[in-house]
Order: C-alpha cells, then sequence, then structure tokens
C-alpha cells in the first residue's frame, strides 16, 4: 500500500464544512496544513546485494526507526513490555502466539501491548494528516482507532475499556495486525537505496518484489543494478556478464524465478568444456552452503563458457565504440595459446589457463555458430522474462544515476576526478563532459535504453550501460579497468589490481566534498554528500564520516561476504526532522535472525524540521502560490 504527503486528498473534517468557502480557499489551508507538520524521516540504504533476509527483517523493523520511537518517546517501559511491544511489531503472529498460550497473563500484556501500540502511533501523527492515517486503515474501525489513538494519553481509562471490549469480542488478531502495518507503513516516509540491490546473494529479485509495493521508494543505480537494467534491454555484453557473475558465486535462483533456464548454456558447455579442470572458474560460495559434485563441476563449465562469450562480445562492443578509448581491453588478440602466455604492452604473462575451444586466432572476438545460437536463446529468456521486465521497469522509472533532496546530494559510486582532484573531462562521443553534466548525460541515455529498447538506432545507448558497468571512467565502477580476465587467467597477482579513480581519496578533504556539492547546487551548511559501492572497514579502524561530515558511506556491508572486511552487518542513514543519525547494523544470521543497532548522531537540528523547510515543502509551496494567485476566480 502506497503511502507518501498526498496532496489530492482532502482532510475528512473539511469536507461538510468546505460548501460555499471556495474549493481554492479550503485547498490552501490543507497544504499550509501539511507544512506545518514535522518533516517525514527518510531512510538510505545501499549494497543489498540480493541479501533478502536481512532486508525483509529491516523492513519489519523500519530500519530501526520504530525501536528509536520506543526508546525516544516509551523510555519508561520495562524490559518485558518493551520486548512484547517490539516482537508484536516486528513477527505479530509469533507474538500473538506467545502471549496467548500464556492464559494467565494473556489479558494483561495484550492490553499493554495494545495500548503501547496506540502510543507509537501517536507518535508518528507528527508527520501526517490525521485524514491520511485514518485512509490507511479500515473503513470499519478507522474512526475508533484513531479516537483512541487520541486518548490513548488522555484517557487512558476510556482506552483500557475498548482495548478489553476487543479482546472480549476475539477483535484482537484484526486490530493488532492494523496496527502494527500501519506503524511499519508510516515510520519512513521515504526509502532511498543508493544502489546494488543485485550482485551475488540469493534474493535481488525479491527485494525488488518488496520495494515495488513499498509507499514510497526510489533508487540510485549501482553498477549492479545497471548491468541487469542492460541486461533487460538486450544488451549482449550485459547478458553475458550478468550470467557470468551469478555462476561465479553459485547463484541462479534468481535467473530461475525470472523463468531464464540455462539448460541451453548447460548442453553448449558440455559440447566444449567436458572434463575441462576450469579450476579457476570454481563457484565462491557463502559460508555453509554447498553444491553437489556433479553440479560443482557443471558450474564450472558454464561459468567458463560464458566468461569466453562475454570476453568475445565485449571485445566486439570496444572495437565498435572507439570513442570508449578502452583497446586496452582488448586482450583475447593478444593470447599466444600455444606458448600458454598473454602479450601486453611488450610484456608476457603466463596462463593459469590456455584452453580457449571457441576462439580463433585469425578472428578472436568472432562468435561460432553454437555461440550465436546460444546467445540468442538467452537473449530471448531475457528478454521474455515478464518478472524481470516488471522489475526493470520499476528501476528505470523510479530510479536515477543521482538525486538531490533535502540538502542530501546521494549517489552510489563517485564523480569522476584526475590525480589534482579536479573534475575529470570525459568523451564518448557526444562532446567533453565533467561533473553534473557527465551524471546527466549518463542518466538520459540510460533512460533512452529503456524507453527505445527495440530501436536498431539507438544501441549506443545500451552500449553505455556497460560502459557505466565497465568503463574506466564510469561514475557507477569508479576504477581504471575491470580485471576479469586477469584474473581468471593471469598468475601475476599484480595484474589483478583496480586503480581506483582518485575520488575514493580525496573525499576524505572537507574542501573537495564542498565543491562535490557545489557542482551539484548544494551550497549551504547542512549538505552532505551520500555514497555507496565501497565497504566501510570499520573492522580496522575506517570512519564512514568523511570530510569533516560533509560526506557519508553507507556500505557497511550487507551481504555476508563483506562482512570479514567491514565487521559489521551494514549501515542506516536516517533523516528525519531532528537530523541526520548513521545506525550501524550487527549481521543477521538464520541462527540468531536479530539484529542490534548502534546510532550515531551526525548533524542536530535545533528545533524540528517542518516540511515546509523541506525539498517536498517547496513543491507544495509553490501550489499554495499558484491557488492564492488565482483565489478570486470561484466568486
Amino acid at each position: 500500500m502506497k503511502m507518501s504527503v498526498d496532496l489530492k486528498t482532502p482532510f475528512r473534517f473539511l469536507e461538510g464544512e468546505a460548501v460555499g468557502l471556495g474549493k481554492k480557499k479550503v485547498e490552501i489551508l490543507r497544504l499550509k496544513s501539511i507544512l506545518g507538520l514535522n518533516k517525514g524521516t527518510e531512510v538510505f540504504v545501499s549494497d543489498l546485494h540480493g541479501a533478502n533476509e536481512t532486508f525483509d527483517y529491516l523492513l519489519k523493523n523500519g530500519f530501526g526507526t520504530i525501536e528509536k520511537i520506543v526508546r525516544e518517546n516509551l523510555g519508561m517501559l520495562a524490559d518485558r513490555e518493551r520486548n512484547d511491544l517490539l516482537g508484536m511489531i516486528y513477527a505479530p503472529n509469533e507474538a500473538l502466539n506467545d502471549v496467548k498460550n500464556n492464559k494467565e497473563e494473556r489479558q494483561v500484556r495484550l492490553v499493554l501491548v495494545m495500548c503501547n501500540l496506540l502510543k507509537v502511533l501517536k507518535v508518528q501523527l507528527a508527520v501526517y494528516p490525521i485524514a491520511k492515517i485514518r485512509s490507511e486503515l479500515s473503513i470499519d474501525i478507522q474512526d475508533m482507532i484513531i479516537d483512541m489513538v487520541l486518548r490513548v494519553e488522555s484517557d487512558e481509562k476510556y482506552v483500557t475499556y475498548l482495548v478489553e471490549s476487543i479482546i472480549e469480542l476475539s477483535l484482537d488478531g484484526k486490530i493488532i495486525s492494523e496496527l502494527v502495518g500501519l506503524i511499519r507503513r508510516v515510520c519512513v516516509q521515504k526509502l532511498h537505496v543508493v544502489g546494488d540491490i543485485y550482485d551475488r546473494g540469493p534474493g535481488a529479485d525479491l527485494i525488488l518484489d518488496q520495494l515495488i509495493d513499498y509507499q514510497d521508494c526510489d533508487v540510485q543505480w549501482g553498477n549492479h543494478d545497471i548491468v541487469w537494467m542492460g541486461a533487460a534491454c538486450g544488451s549482449d555484453a550485459c547478458i553475458a556478464n550478468v550470467l557470468r557473475v551469478s555462476l561465479r558465486y553459485g547463484n541462479i535462483e534468481t535467473l530461475n524465478r525470472y523463468g531464464i533456464h540455462l539448460i541451453p548454456l548447460a548442453t553448449f558447455a558440455m559440447k566444449y568444456y567436458n572434463g575441462d579442470s576450469a579450476y579457476t572458474f570454481e563457484p565462491r560460495l557463502e559460508s555453509g552452503e554447498v553444491l553437489g559434485s556433479a553440479e560443482f563441476a557443471l558450474n564450472k563449465i558454464m561459468h567458463k563458457a560464458i566468461a569466453i562469450i562475454q570476453f568475445k562480445l565485449e571485445g566486439a562492443l570496444i572495437k565498435r565504440r572507439e570513442e570508449f578509448s578502452m583497446s586496452s581491453r582488448l586482450l583475447l588478440d593478444a593470447l599466444d595459446l600455444d606458448r600458454g602466455i598473454l602479450r601486453v604492452d611488450g610484456q608476457e604473462y603466463p596462463l593459469e589457463d590456455s584452453y580457449f575451444p571457441t576462439v580463433d586466432p585469425q578472428q578472436p572476438y568472432q562468435l561460432n555458430a553454437d555461440e550465436e545460437e546460444l546467445l540468442h536463446q538467452l537473449k530471448q529468456s531475457f528478454l521474455g522474462s515478464i518478472r524481470l521486465r516488471s522489475h526493470a521497469r520499476f528501476l528505470f522509472n523510479s530510479g536515477s544515476l543521482y538525486k538531490v533532496s533535502n540538502n542530501n546530494l546521494f549517489f552510489h559510486g563517485c564523480v569522476p576526478v584526475d590525480s589534482s582532484g579536479e573534475l575529470l573531462s570525459v568523451d564518448l562521443g557526444e562532446g567533453s563532459l565533467r561533473g553534473k553534466a557527465l551524471f546527466d548525460f549518463f542518466d538520459e541515455n540510460v533512460k533512452e535504453a529503456w524507453s527505445k529498447k527495440a530501436d536498431p538506432d539507438h544501441a549506443y545507448a545500451k552500449d553505455l550501460m556497460w560502459y557505466l558497468w565497465a568503463g574506466p571512467f564510469s561514475p557507477l565502477f569508479g576504477k581504471a579497468k575491470m580485471a576479469t580476465f586477469e584474473r581468471y587467467f593471469l598468475k601475476v597477482k599484480q595484474t589483478h589490481q583496480e586503480r581506483t579513480n582518485a575520488y575514493f581519496s580525496f573525499r576524505e578533504e572537507e574542501d573537495f566534498c564542498r565543491r562535490i556539492l557545489g557542482e551539484f547546487g548544494l551550497k549551504c551548511e547542512e549538505s552532505v554528500v551520500i555514497n555507496g559501492h565501497m565497504p566501510v572497514s570499520v573492522r580496522t579502524g575506517e570512519n564512514p564520516i568523511k570530510g569533516n561530515s560533509k560526506l557519508i558511506v553507507i556500505d557497511g556491508g550487507f551481504s555476508m561476504a563483506y562482512q570479514s572486511k567491514t565487521g559489521i552487518g551494514g549501515f542506516t542513514l536516517v533523516h528525519d526532522s531532528l537530523g541526520r543519525q548513521l545506525t550501524t547494523h550487527s549481521p543477521y544470521s538464520d541462527k540468531c535472525r536479530q539484529i542490534n543497532f548502534r546510532t550515531e548522531v551526525i548533524s542536530d537540528n535545533k528545533q524540528n524540521q517542518k516540511i515546509a523547510d523541506s525539498t517536498e515543502g517547496k513543491i507544495i509551496m509553490e501550489r499554495v502560490l499558484s491557488l492564492q494567485g488565482g483565489l478570486f476566480e470561484d466568486f
């Protein structure tokens, strides 16, 4: 159920009195009443990497905001009472069963927990018009619930009487379900996912199901999102990369749920790579994950088969797009398979694996007939997936390369700069661009790739999506090269290094962060940059707050694979009427099924910020001024 500040639904208490007052006057009054409410809570997360169980848990507890509301507003609760309340919000079915199994305490505990749920909801009324809260409840109980919420502290005896009556009529399950659902929906007014929903985890598509249903959500694309979006548009190179990454981590659940079956790839791999040791293509599995020996062996050769196809497709794209200036990544024609070496810039590097059965040394980037047929089948699977199309549509329509809102500039990766920290000018065939202009160029072309995906005259936009995945000046990738080939095939570890853009060093400096903010039009003292992409190594003492609090990195390791580096289970940045707070999560696991939160205040407002002071408030105020300008047209 969607929920945000609604500019269309009038307050119910004005419906009767509105007659004769003039529609515009009532609308002005309604909008001004919204402007006087507290700014809603915004939550920023990034780098989910398919960790759907962690994300689902965070959704249920409002990304830690519900616990914060309880701690700050119901601090007098005893431990058991607080645990009953939070347990009822996070997992109502289990909590109800626990309460009902204890008949002696059942009545007392239910009364307490329901009254406390009403108190939590009353706190949340500071952000929403009462009419909006009412509209989110079932018609048959909405007036009663609102009445109880408004009286829960001033007339506790009356509310307790009503709650006891609800329990006597066995309506407690229904009412609690309504209250819990509403509390979860209104605790966060806006969710910003700052990139990388996809990657190695098994549940990116399940996360997207939840985001599509979420009340108000936007996405700032990450490099792993863009490659899936490119695949959904039919980019051959992106399709190959998506399949390779999935097989690299032994993760085909997402592909299966999309209806993208790998039998054609398995058949092809058995024909060309059966018996190949392919040991550098062994899947990287998460702790506790096991594949059977036959599945493990098949995964390896499928992985290698699609990797070779990927290198061919990328090479052909690089040759086709000379303006991308990526000829240094043309490696297949530098192979000497007889000697088992790769020759680059006068240097010779020994190969770990010199078995390339489908590579013709005379035409190394040419797919053979079987590869052509396989690619055709795979592309049809991607383009024919209704589920993938739905998710891609959401990402294109609700996403962007960056966003500016409420003095926050947020994007996934980096703003490309040179070694001196100056904005890097990039020419990809459409003129030299840098900073915000470069971001806008990419953003426009990505959206065009989707809207005109069937038009062969717009192949450039699809090729740009691959560039955003792997290009040296991509704001999403942020590295000089993607050393995929080297990691698979070269023994010399030095060749595996991927040099990051200087942005990631300069962002420690306050002046640099201020210049980046200024490039995107943010000049005020409260402005900050919010990034993901690079996991913060909290374990070794790295601070996610950089540039004297002008930049915040929120990639803390949602995915288990990164938690050994970060030492934590992720970050959530909360921006509410009181300021910004960075919350650190403990790792989530199947065993404990719980996340603990530790919060650090980054900025603290002297008084509650109102909607009138927010980006949304400016939009509402523009409408008020427009209505006031024509106020007398009704008379």
